[in-house]
Order: structure tokens, then sequence, then C-alpha cells
């Protein structure tokens, strides 16, 4: 009895290696995350440029596929992270199943996302915002460069299993 009350607290060099190992799980996801933010701020950088209205729009239809898109599949890919445990008990057919079941749930919940970005417009003009901007914002969530939704995620989460695959975790 007296042996399970001690406790064995972990030495400096038994944590220093855990941290080296929690780095080298954590940084590409990390990576991906800054990447993803700085691809904002660079487009906000030359909407600036280009004059305030065009940085207006740009900045509503940002805050607009963040809060509607981006955010919204992120938490669901991250709700099907725990399943990623699988690959700590070597299930491989629980991982794919997972991972199958993820993406199929993205592109399910991608459907009415990708609607209410092409109908930007007439909502916003509903909610009395100013036609101009509302236009221009309209013209970025119709752009080909917001079909990096469904890349973006489908790369994070794959990245999620590579990570745990390389480790062993």
């Amino acid at each position: 009895m007296a042996a399970e009350q001690t406790q064995k607290h972990p030495t400096m060099p038994e944590v220093v290696e855990e941290l080296k190992r929690m780095t080298d799980i954590s940084f590409p996801i990390v990576a991906m995350g800054l990447i993803g933010y700085l691809k904002n701020m660079i487009l906000v950088v030359c909407m600036g440029r280009l004059g305030s209205l065009e940085l207006a729009g740009g900045a509503l239809a940002i805050g607009f596929t963040n809060i509607t898109g981006y955010s919204v599949l992120s938490g669901l890919a991250m709700g099907m992270e725990p399943l990623c445990q699988a690959f700590g008990s070597r299930n491989l057919t629980l991982v794919s199943l997972s991972l199958q079941r993820t993406i199929l749930m993205l592109l399910l919940a991608s459907i009415p996302i990708g609607l209410l970005w092409l109908n930007l417009e007439p909502l916003m003009l509903r909610l009395r915002q100013n036609p101009d901007i509302t236009h221009v914002a309209s013209l970025y969530c119709r752009s080909p460069s917001q079909t990096s939704l469904l890349i973006a995620f489908f790369t994070h989460y794959v990245s999620i299993y590579a990570v745990k695959g390389r480790h062993g975790h």
C-alpha cells in the first residue's frame, strides 16, 4: 500500500524528451494554422493597396468566410480527432473508417456553407449593409481561391494522421 502512495516524478531529461516529442507532433499543425492566417494577412494588405472599398469588402468577406466556413469545418474536423487514438492501438480499420467518415462529413457540411457564400450579397443587403461593400465581398466569396476551403481541412486532418502515424501515438 505504501508503494501505491509514492508517486514517481519525471526527471528533467524525461521532461525535456517529452517536450521534444510534443514539439515534433505539434509543429506541422501549428505551421499550417499560421500559414492560413498569413494568407488572410497578405490578402488584407493587398486589398488595402487597391482602395478602401476593396479593403472593406475584403475584410467583410474574410470575416464572413472565417466564421461561417473555416471555423465550422475546423470544429467538425477536430471533433473527429479523438478517433486518431486508433493509431496507438494500431487499429488501421478504425483509422480508415474515421478518415472516410470525416471526409464525407466535411464534404456534406461544405454544401450549405458554399451555398451561403454564393448568396452573401442578398443576405448582406437584407441586413442593410452597404451595397458597394457587399458587392465586393460577394465577389471575394465566389472567387476560385475559396476552393482552398476543402483542401485546407483535408490537408489539416490528414496531417494529424501522418504525424501520429510517424510518431506511433
